[in-house]
């Protein structure tokens, strides 16, 4: 008869093949009860396992927590979110009165989004802030001075 570690790890092997073949067949109450047997086992076996080391916490920065503002980011959240107040097909109309083209219809399939940002009302409000370029400026005071 063999002993020594080798029968202690047949032992320990045999229990978990028990756990498998429980599993497998549904019987949860078995695979407690295997579970159970393989514990004592290796706790005869091995020992009691030493204590577990303290979790050493990490508080980070809040400089850490804030998402990193990349250029694509800064384009999408510079679209104002609009209302979708009508779909005809592969467009949805916006509050706003400008019209969407969602060709990712497909990834969301099921999914009815109630608002979506409005590309045009973006490129419309950048046109509102800027300032006028000189060109435009002399060719104003030429045709207010004329």
């Amino acid at each position: 008869m063999d002993s020594g570690p080798r029968q202690y790890r047949r032992v320990l092997d045999y229990l978990n093949e028990m756990i498998q073949l429980c599993r497998s067949r549904h019987r949860l109450d078995l695979v407690i009860e295997y579970q159970e047997a393989w514990e004592e086992a290796a706790l005869a076996i091995y020992g009691k396992l030493p204590a577990r080391l303290e979790r050493q916490t990490y508080q980070p920065s809040p400089q850490q927590t804030k998402p990193v503002k990349t250029a694509s980011r800064v384009e999408m959240f510079s679209k104002p979110l609009r209302k979708i107040i009508g779909r005809m097909g592969e467009y949805e109309l916006l509050e706003c009165g400008h019209q969407i083209w969602q060709p990712q219809e497909f990834l969301f399939e099921g999914v009815n989004h109630k608002r979506r940002r409005c590309g045009e009302c973006a490129k419309a409000k950048q046109q509102a802030k800027k300032p006028p370029s000189a060109a435009t400026e002399k060719l104003g005071r030429k045709e207010g001075t004329a």
